[in-house]
């Protein structure tokens, strides 16, 4: 998960990881502090996913709503389209 905001992405993993103790096979989550229009951030995103998880099945971005087509198509152009 990422937000612009550190305290607010913290309190949202924060209660994600406290609900998933209520089920079996509850999993986690994990955040950071991230700027989708900067490279480098969306670097330390996909690395703190990998890192924490080994890959990254779903993407979802909640930034605006992304053009058609599919994940692989998609880039840093977009990205800033929808940020700015």
């Amino acid at each position: 998960m990422c937000s612009q905001d550190e305290g607010r992405i913290n309190a949202a993993v924060d209660e994600v990881n406290a609900e998933a103790t209520r089920f079996e096979n509850g999993g986690s989550a994990v955040g950071i502090a991230a700027d989708v229009r900067r490279q480098d951030d969306i670097d330390k995103l996909i690395g703190l996913a990998m890192d924490s998880f080994g890959r990254v099945d779903i993407l979802v971005n909640n930034a605006g709503g992304p053009p058609a087509g599919t994940f692989r198509r998609w880039n840093l152009k977009h990205s800033r389209k929808l940020s700015n």
